[in-house]
């Protein structure tokens, strides 16, 4: 496109939200606000489970950062270290 026939942002913003029309985006908010919630409320106790349970393995209440990276390293530690990855990802 040449530079000179490019619109500012502003007027390509109005444009777009002019073809949706006046309701065209809040039924797009709502559902975008439930799927954030329902994320929220599943998986915020999931991944709090999930730690707790990991941390359960060690025996103490609390891990420092060396025996945490040592147990990610464990072949158990890298399948809930992978588990907490896919979690965070997806919220």
């Amino acid at each position: 496109m040449n530079p000179s026939t490019q619109r500012p942002l502003a007027q390509e913003l109005r444009q777009s939200c002019s073809l949706m029309g006046n309701s065209g985006w809040q039924p797009m908010l709502a559902v975008h606000l439930i799927f954030m919630l329902s994320a929220a409320v599943v998986l915020t106790p999931l991944t709090t489970f999930l730690v707790r349970f990991v941390v359960s393995f060690s025996g103490q209440k609390a891990l420092s950062d060396t025996e945490i990276a040592a147990f990610l390293l464990s072949p158990a530690g890298a399948v809930a270290g992978v588990l907490l990855l896919a979690i965070g990802l997806t919220y």
